[in-house]
């Protein structure tokens, strides 16, 4: 556990937020980095495994006491051989919610071209 006001930045990736602990251990005027997939990340993956592959929904936060700055996304591609893009799957949420022959589907594939898009929101806390 964190003390009370002890940190001048917090970065959340791909995680769930708890903005009342966020805010917590956030000294005032602390900065909180948020990274989020962007709508067409990984979309060429979930492209081979689900029937209909579906964007991600933008991410909402509901950040109380904590001020939005800004927004920035960042896209890339990236060239993936078969182990690669099975690597890739099993360490994403899809590994868990996909059909069960979602690694074979992979492995059908020698090359993928794959889209990697994030989202980073930066927010700071009030000063008091």
């Amino acid at each position: 556990p964190l003390l009370n006001e002890t940190c001048d930045l917090i970065i959340s990736v791909f995680a769930p937020l708890n903005a009342v602990e966020m805010h917590r251990c956030l000294k005032p005027s602390g900065i909180l980095l948020v990274v989020s997939p962007a709508p067409d990340h990984l979309i060429q993956l979930k492209e081979i495994v689900y029937t209909h592959a579906h964007l991600n929904p933008q991410a909402t936060e509901k950040l109380p006491h904590l001020n939005y700055i800004n927004e920035e996304n960042i896209t890339f591609s990236c060239d993936l051989d078969t182990a690669l893009a099975e690597a890739l799957f099993l360490m994403t949420p899809y590994a868990y919610t996909s059909p069960r022959d979602a690694i074979e589907k992979i492995r059908k594939h020698a090359f993928l071209h794959v889209t990697c898009a994030f989202s980073i929101k930066v927010y700071k806390k009030d000063r008091y």
